[in-house]
């Protein structure tokens, strides 16, 4: 992971962690830099790749605000991509992908908040297609990181894990498109 992807990273954890939403203001520069434990330029870059991707809008004069994408158009495009990502791994994945799904379930079991990126992650990668794997991160950077994530979703994602395993295409998709219809609920 290059410096200023960790940079984000760390600034897109620290959002999700303080509970920031939609139209709330960021701590300022200084404050950030100290909270983060960043010198100020690798934070600005950090905040810029933030503000390319559409998750940060800076207001001249006001501050740094959480801008985010509109959640309903976000959980449109995920219902056009995931399933078809879910379906592609079930036929695609290797070994050490399912391996990787498994350990991901487990810790997503375990409560680690930041394992449901990472699940929708592995199984973009385990499709085998680059650029939907690309399409999907990018969709996460648009997305706040869940601070916690509830028992139904680790029960869908855990299902959706499990039919990619089994290498059942239809059932993975079927999965993934039930989990994200329960999300936009």
């Amino acid at each position: 992971m290059s410096v200023s992807a960790d940079v984000t990273r760390r600034i897109r954890d620290l959002i999700a962690e303080s509970g920031l939403v939609r139209g709330d203001r960021l701590p300022s520069e200084r404050e950030l830099a100290v909270l983060l434990g960043l010198s100020r330029p690798a934070l600005r870059e950090g905040l810029r790749r933030l503000v390319d991707a559409g998750v940060l809008v800076p207001r001249r004069g006001a501050g740094t605000f959480i801008a985010g994408a509109d959640p309903e158009q976000l959980l449109e495009v995920r219902d056009r991509l995931e399933p078809h990502a879910a379906r592609l791994a079930a036929s695609a994945h290797t070994a050490i992908d399912a391996a990787a799904l498994r350990r991901i379930v487990d810790d997503l079991r375990a409560g680690v908040a930041p394992a449901y990126v990472e699940l929708r992650l592995a199984i973009a990668a385990a499709s085998g297609n680059q650029v939907l794997a690309a399409a999907i991160i990018a969709l996460t950077e648009l997305e706040p990181a869940p601070a916690k994530v509830g028992t139904k979703v680790v029960r869908d994602m855990a299902r959706v894990a499990d039919r990619i395993v089994a290498r059942d295409s239809a059932g993975a998709a079927k999965a993934m498109r039930r989990h994200l219809q329960r999300l936009g609920r």
